[in-house]
């Protein structure tokens, strides 16, 4: 039996704006492994999602999947892109001024 890891398993954790269109924020949560031969799939959860209380109110947790080789190319995974780093060794300005004396 040779399984091998054949999907991402995803949970939505959010929406962002892309020009306009909006696109959904995941969150890698596991991997589904694939048995070549008798084509059984097992999950391997890495992190287990909080539930969100559905509909019905009841806990539920919605997985996707996205397969590995084809998950980057099919606009799988699209991220928010990358703020800026803060600006390093500046003082906040509500700091300018102060004292390092301990007020007590």
């Amino acid at each position: 039996m040779t399984m091998r890891a054949t999907h991402d398993v995803v949970v939505t954790t959010g929406i962002w704006n892309d020009n306009g269109k909006d696109k959904k924020k995941y969150s890698n949560v596991g991997t589904l492994f694939t048995d070549d031969q008798t084509g059984r799939m097992s999950m391997k959860l890495t992190v287990t999602p909080m539930p969100k209380i559905g509909k019905e109110g009841f806990p539920e947790v919605w997985l996707s999947f996205f397969q590995k080789d084809k998950s980057r190319q099919q606009g799988g995974f699209q991220q928010p892109p990358l703020l800026p780093p803060p600006p390093q060794n500046q003082i906040p300005e509500q700091f300018i001024g102060a004292s390092d004396d301990i007020p007590f």
